[in-house]
């Protein structure tokens, strides 16, 4: 008997309690969605043969497209859960402060996207605001919980990454990639409205409510803006450390754009020695500060505690890290 040899699948290698919980967001996000590609595919499949409007020729490439999908129904259902995954990923990616370097290579890649391609994101867009309206209570929910985890002041419907739209594109982006022919690109996008897509609600209130119970949140917006209030008081250092987090938050998911594999494993070589041992605590005020007459100056030492806290993260010396503060 030939031993057949078993490989262990590789834990995933996170970088900080955030970065692990931004992991299980999309894992979550990609499961319950996937569970529902095949029978969505089914039912577009179904709608593209029984669909009557149109001449000869349009009913024609609707009953070849959904025989297509009905009868490889796995090959879409891997296409939209792995473009799902890397969409995901892209959008907390673009979470994180952009560079001026970063802006301009965003602004060179727009001016190279074609008319189609632009006319298809704006339908999409405009497929997108039904679902928006059905679900608008638990994105508002979610975009609150989102910001709370990545210390924004806010986060909007078209900044969370789990919106409608990266379903609705991710799920046209396969669609296109499964049937290349030209005609077919545009058969999905008026087939796909509330009731002929996978059901959204219970997906984003099982992230709000992970964000809640794993993420030390509050349950409300009110609760939010509280924190809100207070985190405002912490000053420049905090800001500068916030900064420094949500660009390693950007790197860790931007470079994740290949084969649809977990950001941990891209990021090994950079993981160990981040985040690791920081200490962001308040101290102890000194003796010399209960002295009368002390000379101690409070904000002078919370700039060099916030120095070198930023340069433990970034990897500089406490000093370079200070100047300019």
């Amino acid at each position: 008997m030939v031993a057949t040899p078993t490989t262990l699948a590789t834990p995933k290698k996170t970088v900080s309690p955030r970065h692990a919980l931004l992991e299980e967001l999309i894992d979550m996000a990609v499961k319950q969605a996937g569970e529902q590609f095949l029978d969505l595919a089914n039912k577009l499949a179904g709608a593209l043969i029984d669909a009557t409007d149109g001449d000869a020729k349009l009913i024609q490439q609707r009953i070849r497209a959904g025989n297509q999908l009905r009868n490889r129904n796995f090959a879409f259902l891997h296409l939209a859960t792995s473009t799902l995954e890397k969409a995901l990923r892209r959008e907390i990616a673009e979470l994180a402060p952009a560079s001026k370097e970063k802006l301009r290579e965003t602004a060179q890649s727009l001016s190279l996207v074609s008319l189609e391609e632009m006319d298809n994101k704006v339908a999409l867009s405009g497929v997108s605001k039904p679902f928006e309206s059905l679900y608008a209570d638990a994105l508002q929910t979610l975009n609150v919980r989102l910001a709370f985890l990545l210390d924004r002041d806010i986060l909007r419907v078209n900044q969370n990454p789990f919106r409608p739209e990266v379903f609705l594109v991710a799920v046209q982006e396969a669609w296109t990639e499964f049937d290349s022919e030209e005609a077919s690109a545009g058969l999905l996008q008026p087939l796909l409205k509330p009731g002929m897509f996978i059901e959204l609600g219970p997906l984003l209130e099982s992230l709000s409510l992970t964000l809640q119970t794993k993420g030390g949140m509050p349950g409300s917006a009110d609760g939010y803006k509280r924190r809100r209030t207070d985190a405002d008081k912490n000053g420049p250092a905090a800001r500068t450390n916030q900064a420094a987090l949500a660009q390693q938050l950007r790197q860790f998911f931007a470079s994740s754009d290949v084969a649809g594999s977990a950001a941990g494993q891209i990021v090994d070589g950079i993981a160990s020695g981040m985040l690791q041992g920081v200490d962001l605590t308040i101290p102890d005020l000194p003796a010399a500060a209960l002295t009368a007459g002390s000379g101690w100056v409070p904000n002078a030492s919370a700039r060099a505690i916030g120095a070198a806290a930023v340069a433990s993260i970034a990897g500089t010396p406490a000093g370079v890290a200070g100047v300019g503060t």
